[in-house]
């Protein structure tokens, strides 16, 4: 609908004005929506970026997690085949292995000195 509108001003413009032709070069004629998408195309641009990058350092984090852990268990194979070998399950193993990591200490805004 924008379009043939569009097009009925400028054939309107050009009838009105034909003495002026010469002088007017160029008359663009746009409604807001168009040029708000203009301004929009490089913010769509900026977030698609955005979202990549956010994709490959997810992607980075997975995988130093699992070298993490790959590791942790490389580094304790002889202490899980002795506890698998007196008994213990899968979740026993996983227990005592969380536990050696300590959990990083809570702060909250009321405990906290300057």
């Amino acid at each position: 609908m924008w379009k043939a509108c569009q097009k009925n001003i400028e054939q309107m413009i050009e009838s009105e004005f034909a003495d002026w032709k010469h002088t007017i070069t160029n008359i663009e004629i746009s409604n807001s929506e168009e040029t708000y998408n203009k301004f929009l195309k490089s913010e769509q641009q900026l977030m698609q970026l955005l979202f990549f990058v956010s994709l490959i350092c997810i992607l980075i984090c997975i995988f130093g997690f699992v070298s993490v852990v790959s590791l942790a268990c490389e580094e304790r194979r002889k202490e899980i085949a002795v506890r698998k070998v007196h008994g213990a399950t899968a979740s026993n193993i996983l227990l005592t292995s969380s536990m050696r990591h300590p959990k990083a200490p809570s702060r909250s805004l009321s405990h906290t000195t300057y």
